[in-house]
């Protein structure tokens, strides 16, 4: 049985919408057909200076809502995490951004 690899960008730069039916195995996101607000498409230097990454995590249990994030915005970047506690009312949170 021959593997393949479920991309999310189709050969035509265009993301499928809806459910999907197979998981994706590559997120080749440098793929999609990016443009400008004339229709004309990106160069590929453009493309790799317009996506921006980002990591966001969180959990959530009956007492407390905790999330964590890490965004890479190409000139700078920045992390922040929090934790609230339902029953006081109390926040802890911490951020850094840095070039």
């Amino acid at each position: 049985m021959k593997k393949t690899n479920k991309r999310l960008i189709d050969d035509r730069g265009r993301i499928p919408y809806g459910v999907l039916d197979t998981p994706v195995d590559v997120i080749n996101y440098r793929d999609f057909d990016l443009r400008t607000v004339m229709d004309k498409p990106r160069s590929a230097l453009a493309r790799k200076a317009r996506f921006n990454q980002f990591q966001f995590i969180s959990a959530m249990a009956p007492g407390w809502v905790f999330g964590l994030a890490v965004v890479d915005l190409k000139l700078v970047s920045s992390a922040f995490f929090y934790l609230y506690d339902f029953k006081t009312g109390q926040m802890l949170e911490q951020s850094l951004t840095q070039p």
